[in-house]
């Protein structure tokens, strides 16, 4: 019985020295195997490996041998190819709502999918700006609540901090406490956002998890999204996502823009390619979607310059002009 153990214990120690230590550029032979099971407490010999690695195949993991210079076994196959796993570490480096310190430990459990030596050149290539990173460290804490909460379908009360400047210029936290009806979380413009309904009110708003804290799932039931939104039977959190402008909310209606040609990508990447689009021949050309009405979105239209103007609704077009008015009276006096 104990020879059986260590011998099912010795194919889980071979697959992991093949998962840390080898990969197509580093195959490890027979003999390099044995020295690693050895460090382990390990003994084995030649013909042993090349059984237990053929009972690996057989159990369906891609271990390959390449009898190029150097020649050895190596883990072919893994969760993950190492251009994944570099997308997805460049997404958490860069996402900052998640703090430096969880995105580190998060970093290093992906390059734990890696081999060591693909682990190693992985590192020196890990950057971190400080300045974009938020320090809330709750933050996991919060989604596994509103998670929870949304398949229960409970509201959540939480403290929300803004930002205010002080008399003497420093800058403070304000706190408020909010009860909300959760629906769906959404990453948008790098940042995360829970949506739901304050219960106070008959619409849908956005709260920033970043700055959630002591996030608590009460036991009063959630009050349906049918009530406060368009959506029957399920939150369809791709549409709302498209129809909104820098994660404010507002009306959904449909606007017309006529846009500068040379501006075609900055439309479509801001808006979509769901759009539809007709040229006006002038070197312009027209465009109408589905957009809520916000603050937003017209800071997003007067952003892109003079090379859009709102057809339609007049009700934006005329947001636009008097945000435009308010700006030309600011540079016309005296800072």
């Amino acid at each position: 019985m104990a020879g059986n153990v260590a011998t099912k214990a010795k194919l889980l120690h071979l697959l992991e020295i093949l998962h840390t230590h080898s990969d197509e550029d580093h195959p490890l032979d027979a003999n390099a195997l044995i020295a690693q099971l050895e460090k382990r407490g390990i003994s084995a010999e030649r013909k042993s490996i090349y059984r237990d690695i053929e009972v690996l195949r057989d159990y369906g993991f891609d271990i390959l041998l390449t009898k190029s210079h150097p020649s050895g076994y190596f883990l072919a196959e893994r969760k993950f190819e190492l251009a994944e796993i570099r997308l997805l570490m460049d997404a958490v480096l860069s996402a900052n709502f998640i703090t430096r310190k969880k995105s580190l430990q998060l970093v290093e459990k992906l390059q734990q999918m890696c081999s060591q030596h693909q682990t190693d050149a992985l590192k020196r290539q890990v950057y971190i700006d400080k300045r974009n990173k938020h320090k809330n460290e709750e933050i996991y804490y919060s989604i596994h609540v509103i998670n929870q909460a949304i398949e229960q379908k409970k509201k959540i009360t939480f403290s929300y901090g803004r930002r205010v400047l002080s008399n003497e210029g420093k800058v403070t936290m304000s706190y408020r406490t909010f009860t909300v009806s959760p629906y769906a979380l959404l990453w948008y413009d790098d940042c995360y956002y829970v949506i739901g309904n304050n219960q106070k009110y008959d619409n849908l708003m956005h709260l920033r998890l970043d700055r959630m804290s002591k996030v608590t799932m009460t036991k009063q039931p959630s009050r349906s999204f049918e009530e406060v939104s368009v959506y029957r039977n399920h939150f369809d959190v791709a549409d709302y996502a498209a129809k909104l402008s820098n994660a404010f909310g507002g009306q959904p209606m449909t606007i017309e823009l006529l846009c500068r040609d040379d501006l075609l990508e900055a439309i479509l990447d801001r808006f979509g390619d769901q759009i539809s689009l007709r040229n006006n021949f002038d070197g312009r050309f027209r465009f109408r979607t589905e957009m809520a009405i916000s603050d937003g979105l017209v800071r997003d239209i007067i952003g892109l310059g003079d090379g859009v103007e709102v057809v339609s609704p007049s009700v934006l077009r005329e947001k636009v002009a008097l945000q435009l008015k308010k700006l030309c009276q600011v540079y016309q006096q005296d800072p």
